[in-house]
């Protein structure tokens, strides 16, 4: 349950960046700007293309920042986790919910973005902690960690710093104005949009009879997924479709019709068999027909939501 509802939350809470998101796919740094003389615990913050990020300045032109990045996982070469994390890595560091608490240069931090300093002091009502246990506290939790765009990012981590607390504002911020549009009546339209997407990721093809290619217990079904963008490792591909790499398939209008287990299609829902069949007015085709058509539709698609 508590999955389910991390789950839309944090579909939510991209989709209410959406029309910036397409710039996470460019890798091109911006020029660099001047930077305000900083203290060694001073909170750092500036604006990204969907978020506003946060780190800790440790002196000596160092920043320790929370960052999403698959490289953790694939590899313990610190050569090649060290380079400044691409956006393309972010993405997939938020697909495997992995992230790590990473030492770089102010610059690289800023990424060409203007820094802007303590600025969260005035937004926070507890005090702010002694600069040498803000930047202590940093440092001793370098090293990988789990990510949550919900519970556990970025700003939890400064504000666990600086404040001894961690808290997001950014999420707050969010879900309050995700309880106004629940409440408000006007938000008819809204409501029913997202029906029409919880819907669509239950729409499925139950073939138990006659499958004769998919075979006993498989089905095939649509499927939004940024994976098949990402890599062609079929290993990789082939893995359950997660929360995440479904919202970020909807982003970026990518999906594919892919064969599962029955267990894994279900993802421990109760299944329901030939419902549809009561609610359209045409007949339906012969078991043979739909899972024929089911198997020449295996592959990858572009996805719109309507």
């Amino acid at each position: 349950m508590l999955d389910s509802l991390t789950f839309l939350f944090e579909k939510f809470f991209l989709f209410s960046n959406f029309n910036i998101f397409k710039c996470l796919w460019q890798e091109k740094q911006e020029s660099a700007v001047k930077c305000p003389v900083l203290r060694r615990g001073d909170l750092l913050e500036v604006q990204r293309t969907l978020f506003i990020h946060y780190g800790i300045y440790l002196g000596d032109n160092r920043v320790a920042h929370l960052m999403p990045d698959i490289m953790t996982v694939l590899t313990n070469d610190k050569q090649l986790i060290k380079p400044v994390v691409t956006n393309k890595r972010l993405i997939l560091g938020c697909i495997y919910r992995n992230a790590s608490i990473r030492v770089d240069s102010v610059e690289d931090f800023a990424y060409g973005a203007q820094i802007m300093v303590n600025d969260m002091d005035v937004k926070m009502k507890c005090q702010a902690l002694a600069s040498e246990e803000v930047a202590r506290r940093a440092e001793k939790l370098v090293g990988d960690i789990p990510y949550s765009l919900l519970w556990n990012n970025c700003e939890h981590f400064v504000t666990y710093c600086r404040y001894g607390t961690p808290v997001s504002q950014q999420t707050e911020k969010f879900c309050d104005c995700l309880k106004t549009i629940i409440r408000d009546q006007r938000s008819v339209a809204l409501t029913v949009g997202i029906g029409v997407m919880y819907i669509i990721h239950a729409v499925y093809f139950v073939i138990l009879n006659h499958v004769p290619k998919i075979g006993e217990g498989r089905v095939a079904h649509f499927l939004p997924d940024i994976l098949p963008v990402c890599t062609k490792e079929k290993s990789i591909v082939e893995q359950v479709v997660t929360n995440e790499r479904l919202i970020l398939g909807v982003l970026a209008k990518a999906a594919s019709v892919r064969v599962d287990s029955l267990a894994d299609f279900a993802f421990g829902d109760q299944i329901q068999v030939n419902k549809t069949d009561s609610m359209v007015s045409v007949r339906p085709l012969n078991g043979q027909k739909v899972a024929q058509r089911a198997e020449k539709l295996i592959g990858s698609f572009f996805y719109s939501l309507l």
